[in-house]
């Protein structure tokens, strides 16, 4: 049976690692930084070549309503991207010429844009998106993964027969509405976490701050590293307060997170140990991740929207928005999400600078966690929702998982997510975003 892994590119545990069809590697490769194969000079001519399109987008976002932090989509508009020409192609249902005319009128430069009509709705698919994993359960499959691909209108879902269940379906054999708007894809198994034996790591931090990309360490139990996400502020006492003085914090993987506080003695950054084993132990004072809830969701998978965790620290740090390797500074973070075939970026502790473009919107992945060790999720299956797929070659390796993902335009640098894992599956790496990593108001992160 072929076995497939889910890789975790992050800090991880050297007796057990969680490895779903997202190969998280805490691979301790030291220093390996490709410096060759991204130059800035090529990253500003992308960003030149898309800021016009970036921009149309950016105007439509502004002119739509927000309610509780979402975008209220308009019912006519079934989605955008960025086409091989650089323009941004809008979707329109049914051809709606008024809505045209209304996209034209919002845009200051209406030749970046084109039209291409539908028969479905933005909001109608991520509502389809999001009932995926029910979907699965109707047609007795355990769910893998979905996402939505804006480019075709369509919704992939990974799914696994039942054990013994060799009955495959079509997506019209769906119960559903849009049925013909479902790609399914199957698999041999639901990705599974297992054991990986890694060495103790003697690599010593690449700079002498801790900028954003930067190695962020476990020590003691484990030796491994992820990297820095985000500087901010958290609210580590739950009372709707940013203090900014006794609640600053940076932010990076969960599973980065959910390792540290089991396993780790203490966390270093840049070399320096900025959170030690008393506060580690204090659990969710120190650290916070959102990585698994305690309630199960669907047919026994328990749930988690996004992969992120808060490090909230005491010594010899200091916040800043300097992206590692780049000399620039992230001056905005992106609320949105939803733009298909946008180019970002990615800088991590083992690969540095990468490129990708986004494939998925409003990704979900499934796993099952190893046993190898007790823990609170041993054996369970799990669904991690919201995130965001990228097609890239080598976009991120062990060790890369919370480093920040952006966008480059002429005004700078804007935060897109934190890095998370590769589906190895689908070929496709993923990111947690940044709406759902501030949400709630509970992160703000520091732009300096």
């Amino acid at each position: 049976m072929k076995k497939y892994k889910f890789k975790f590119v992050a800090l991880l545990v050297a007796v057990a690692l969680m490895l779903p069809n997202f190969t998280g590697a805490g691979a301790l490769v030291e220093n390996e930084v490709d410096d060759g194969l991204l130059t800035w000079e090529e990253v500003e001519l992308t960003a030149q070549l898309e800021s016009q399109a970036v921009e149309a987008h950016d105007e439509l976002v502004a002119a739509w309503t927000i309610e509780n932090g979402e975008i209220c989509y308009p019912e006519n508009f079934g989605g955008y991207y960025i086409t091989d020409n650089y323009k941004l192609a809008v979707k329109i249902v049914n051809g709606d010429e008024e809505f045209m005319n209304q996209v034209l009128s919002i845009v200051s430069n209406p030749s970046s844009v084109e039209f291409e009509t539908t028969d479905i709705s933005y909001s109608e698919l991520i509502d389809l998106n999001r009932r995926m994993p029910e979907y699965a359960s109707s047609m007795n499959h355990s769910f893998v993964y979905s996402g939505i691909n804006i480019e075709s209108s369509t919704v992939l879902l990974g799914v696994k027969p039942s054990k013994g269940d060799k009955v495959r379906v079509s997506s019209n054999d769906l119960p559903i509405p849009y049925y013909n708007h479902v790609s399914i894809e199957y698999v041999d198994d639901l990705p599974s976490t297992e054991v990986n034996g890694i060495e103790p790591s003697s690599a010593s931090a690449y700079h002498d701050g801790a900028l954003l990309g930067d190695k962020v360490e476990s020590w003691g139990f484990a030796h491994d590293y992820g990297s820095i996400g985000a500087y901010g502020y958290y609210d580590f006492n739950g009372d709707g307060k940013l203090d900014k003085n006794s609640e600053a914090c940076f932010a990076t993987a969960g599973h980065i997170g959910f390792f540290a506080k089991y396993y780790a003695t203490a966390i270093r950054v840049a070399g320096n140990i900025v959170i030690d084993q008393a506060d580690v132990r204090d659990g969710d004072n120190y650290i916070k991740y959102v990585f698994g809830s305690s309630e199960p969701n669907i047919e026994g998978y328990y749930s988690s929207i996004g992969d992120y965790s808060f490090f909230r620290y005491q010594k010899n740090l200091s916040p800043t928005n300097v992206v590692s390797g780049t000399g620039r500074k992230i001056t905005a973070y992106n609320a949105a999400n939803d733009l298909g075939k946008v180019s970002v970026y990615k800088v991590g502790a083992t690969t540095g600078l990468k490129v990708g473009k986004i494939e998925n919107n409003d990704m979900s992945y499934a796993f099952v966690f190893d046993n190898s060790i007790p823990h609170e999720y041993a054996d369970k299956k799990v669904i991690v929702y919201n995130m965001i797929g990228v097609k890239g070659t080598g976009f991120g390796e062990g060790g890369d998982s919370g480093g920040p993902v952006y966008t480059v335009s002429s005004s700078g640098l804007c935060l897109c997510g934190l890095f998370d894992g590769e589906n190895v599956t689908r070929d496709m790496y993923v990111f947690t975003p940044m709406n759902i990593v501030c949400s709630g108001g509970q992160f703000e992160p520091y732009l300096g």
